[in-house]
């Protein structure tokens, strides 16, 4: 976890985040809210596969490591979602992991 913290304050992953966001229009892919029409709009990056989950399959455990890792910086594994839409899919995503955790 803490691994995840630290990466998100890297060069690397603004730029993954930028790059997401580019691909996506800086539009919401769920609701498409947009910063372009609205500058108050909030957008974020969603991971598909968390970051926690990936440094577990691939045993990683430092940043240099996650660094090093392709499928973290995949682009496939990022959505734009506005913030509200963002806050359902985790609380879902949470619900999800909650019911099947045994």
């Amino acid at each position: 976890m803490l691994v995840c913290i630290r990466l998100r304050n890297t060069t690397e992953y603004l730029h993954w985040r930028i790059a997401i966001l580019r691909r996506d229009n800086f539009r919401g892919q769920v609701c498409t809210a947009s910063i372009k029409a609205n500058k108050s709009d909030r957008l974020e990056v969603h991971h598909v596969k968390t970051f926690d989950d990936i440094c577990k399959e691939n045993n990683i455990t430092t940043v240099k490591g996650a660094l090093a890792c392709k499928e973290i910086w995949s682009l496939d594994n990022g959505i734009s979602l506005c913030h509200g839409c963002h806050k359902d899919i985790e609380r879902i995503r949470t619900e999800l992991k909650n019911m099947f955790v045994i």
